[in-house]
């Protein structure tokens, strides 16, 4: 889902701005693979903090500044170690930026 809320570059956009997308795009997918997560969980090396500290960067880059706080509560419920708390709340601000991409498209 968060995948399709980053912006695509248009053709009107810069090489600086496509480059932009694509790194943040790059650095959301690397966070999120499904198999790097797995191993670091049965390793015990999985970092919840550092996980929303680039899940809330990202989103703050690419968001209305009125869902930072959201973002700030969400990686604070990470870094508190409530995981599943964390994660509602991401999904929480996902499904806002979704219904404010729609309204605007």
């Amino acid at each position: 889902m968060i995948f399709a809320l980053l912006p695509s570059p248009s053709r009107n956009a810069s090489t600086l701005q496509s480059y932009q997308i694509s790194i943040a795009t790059g650095i959301v997918a690397a966070a999120l693979d499904p198999t790097t997560v797995s191993q670091q969980i049965e390793s015990k090396t999985f970092n919840p903090s550092a996980l929303a500290n680039c899940l809330g960067g990202t989103m703050k880059l690419h968001c209305a500044p009125i869902r930072d706080i959201g973002v700030d509560q969400m990686v604070k419920l990470f870094e508190s170690n409530q995981i599943g708390n964390g994660l509602q709340k991401a999904f929480e601000i996902l499904e806002l930026m979704k219904l404010v991409r729609s309204t605007f498209r």
